[in-house]
Order: C-alpha cells, then sequence, then structure tokens
C-alpha cells in the first residue's frame, strides 16, 4: 500500500493568501499519506518554464514535514508552480534493500508518475525487459511513455493502481484508478486548484483545517481523468474523462475485481469494506485473510509473514489449491470459504507441512 497526493492550479493565478493556503494543505495532505507507507517519501513540482523538480527521501513524510529540510521543499510551492505530486511509499518489494532512488515518483523520458498498488504481471515483464526496473510501478510509466495512448500502455498491465502522472506537459495531470485502489478529488474554484488523494477524509480534513469549501468527490473506476490548468476557471475545472479498460490481462490471470461487487451502480460496484487490523484502514473484501473474525489486507499478509513473491498474484488454498477471495488462516495454512465448509475435507502430511483435498 501506498499514498498519493498532490494537486494541479492555474500558474499565477491565486492570491498570496490562497498561496499559503496551498502550501498548508499541501503539507497537510503530505502528513495524512504517511499512514500508507513509510519506506520513502517523493514530491513532484512542475512549473512553467523551468525543468522539473522531483525531490526523494527515505524518511516518512509525516516526519518530513516536521523536519528543517521541508522548509526547502515548502519553498517550492510557489505562484508559478501548475503541478506538485507527492507519494509515501510501503515497499512490497526487497524490504532489506530500499533504495532513495527507487521513491516515486519516477521520471522515465517525458513521463512523471506515481503508483499506489501492485504489478502483479511484474515478473514477466521483468523477464521480457531484462530486468530494466527495479519497482514495478515504473513499468507503467514505461509504456505511457512508450504507447501513443493510454489503452495501449494499460493493455500490457495487470494489477491494482491508482495513478497520476503527466506526459509531455506541465499543464496537465492525469489521474486514473482501476477500481481496486482508492483516489479522491476536489476542485477548489475561488483559487482554481485541484486537489487529490488517495482518501477522501485526507482532503476533508484539510479542507476543515483551513476553511476551503470544495466539493470532494470519489473518482470513478476505469475512467482517466485530465485535468488541463488552462481550462481551470472560477467556475469549473474543465476536467475531460475517458472511459478505459483497466482489466485487459484479467482473462489470462483470471483475476476481476468487478467478481467481488455486491450490487452495481451507474455502471460501478459496491464492494463490503472491512478494516485491517495491521495497517488500520479501510480495505475491500477480497485479497484479505481472515482469522477470528478479524481481517489482514494482502499487502500486509505479504510483508508480515515475509511470503514469497508470488503471493502477490494472490494466495492459494492449501487443499484445492485454488486461488481464494477470502482466506482463513490455519497455522501456517490458508483456507478459502469452500474447503473451510466441506466435510470432505482431510488433513495430508506431505512432508511440507501442506494439505491436500480429496473427494
Amino acid at each position: 500500500m501506498c499514498g498519493i497526493a498532490g494537486y494541479a492550479k492555474t500558474p499565477n493565478g491565486q492570491t498570496r493568501s490562497q498561496m499559503r493556503t496551498v502550501r498548508k494543505i499541501s503539507k497537510s495532505l503530505l502528513n495524512s499519506i504517511a499512514e500508507r507507507g513509510k519506506d520513502s517519501t517523493g514530491i513532484a513540482m512542475l512549473s512553467e518554464n523551468s525543468e522539473p523538480i522531483i525531490n526523494k527521501t527515505l524518511t516518512s513524510s509525516d516526519k518530513l514535514v516536521k523536519s528543517s529540510k521541508y522548509s526547502n521543499i515548502a519553498n517550492q510551492h510557489r505562484r508559478n508552480t501548475s503541478i506538485c505530486m507527492m507519494h509515501t511509499r510501503y515497499s512490497t518489494m526487497d524490504r532489506n534493500n530500499i533504495r532513495e532512488s527507487e521513491a516515486h515518483p519516477f521520471a522515465i523520458g517525458k513521463t512523471i508518475g506515481s503508483h499506489n498498488g501492485i504489478v502483479y504481471n511484474f515478473d514477466s515483464l521483468d523477464k521480457e525487459h531484462k530486468g530494466l526496473y527495479s519497482v514495478d510501478s515504473q513499468y507503467i510509466f514505461h509504456y505511457i511513455e512508450q504507447e501513443d495512448n493510454l489503452q495501449s500502455a494499460l493493455d500490457k498491465i495487470y494489477g491494482d493502481y491508482a495513478i497520476s502522472w503527466t506526459k509531455n506537459s506541465n499543464r496537465v495531470l492525469n489521474l486514473l484508478h482501476e477500481g481496486g485502489r482508492d483516489l479522491a478529488m476536489a476542485y477548489w474554484k475561488e483559487a482554481r486548484v485541484l486537489f487529490y488523494a488517495s482518501r477522501p477524509e485526507y482532503l476533508d480534513r484539510a479542507f476543515t483545517q483551513y476553511t476551503v469549501n470544495a466539493k470532494i468527490f470519489e473518482a470513478k473506476h476505469s475512467t482517466h481523468y485530465v485535468y488541463n490548468v488552462d481550462n481551470f476557471s472560477t467556475q469549473a475545472s474543465g476536467c475531460k474523462t475517458t472511459k478505459v479498460d483497466t482489466r485487459a490481462l484479467e482473462n489470462e490471470y483470471g483475476y476481476s475485481y468487478t467478481n467481488y461487487g455486491s450490487c452495481s451502480i451507474d455502471g460501478g460496484w459496491v464492494y463490503e469494506a472491512v478494516d485491517c487490523i495491521e495497517c488500520n484502514m479501510k480495505v475491500d473484501k477480497f485479497d484479505v485473510v481472515v482469522e477470528n473474525g478479524k481481517y489482514t489486507c494482502l499487502d500486509c499478509e505479504f510483508i508480515n509473514k515475509g511470503l514469497d513473491e508470488k503471493a502477490l498474484y494472490g494466495l492459494e488454498c492449501s487443499f484445492c489449491k485454488d486461488i481464494g477471495d477470502v482466506l482463513h488462516r490455519d497455522g501456517k495454512d490458508y483456507v478459502c470459504d469452500t474447503c473451510v465448509e466441506s466435510p470432505m475435507r482431510e488433513e495430508v502430511d506431505y512432508g511440507y507441512g501442506q494439505y491436500g483435498y480429496f473427494d
């Protein structure tokens, strides 16, 4: 799990008072998303007539905002700044060797982006590209950079994601999530600023504290939001949206978040939310582990149990060997709902402490 947040704004379109508020809200959002990852922090600043500035550190964002280092970063929120992208990382890869260079946002060619989620086909992509990147997220922005259109890039990615990025422009912010990761936005009309964050409560907390009146909404899944700051006005953001297919590799890998919805609303899905006892975040009730009525999300299970990377594709039932939506922890084993309820389940010792399923 990671956290993303940031803004896009009309350059030189804010009063001094509004710019002070932009800085304060940015600091609040950066502090809030720390709960989603403390392995690294990254902040990208894009401004008119200057090269992008990308700050990276292994200091967690909640500590960074209280340090002397943050004053230099705060000064980068200027009137001519057009886009700011912030990220906090909870690494799911090689946690014993976390490097500052692997902090988001990533700059690949003319594309700069941040990602919350997991690229499940990272191993196959890494094999195809002969270990080109050390972080799964980099392949998302690699394809966005290489492909002529977004759909062609998404067709090569299988995973969970909420992403923010720019490409060939310091005036256009792109936002997208595929349903498995959260994303919320709000447009402050008076100041012509669009804020976004992983969770709506992060925005609400900052707006309440600094008295900003802006309607917060959660992004629709599989919808590409394009915010061009040249279209911002005191009436509307002028956002353009396009539906995209975020499940192109679904049949190949056998996973679909739409299989888990309880009901449909306007073509979307409503999921039952549960609380992860490890990260204290609300997560959709699929790809979770339950023990004594308490839930652990797949990300936390992977980290805390030191599981093999193949677990990121989903956890396998120790009995039927199928990938389970909800798995029950039984000692060192995982049991799917079907096998838990089956009276024909037998324990069989294969010498590896595993179980077999027999009719």
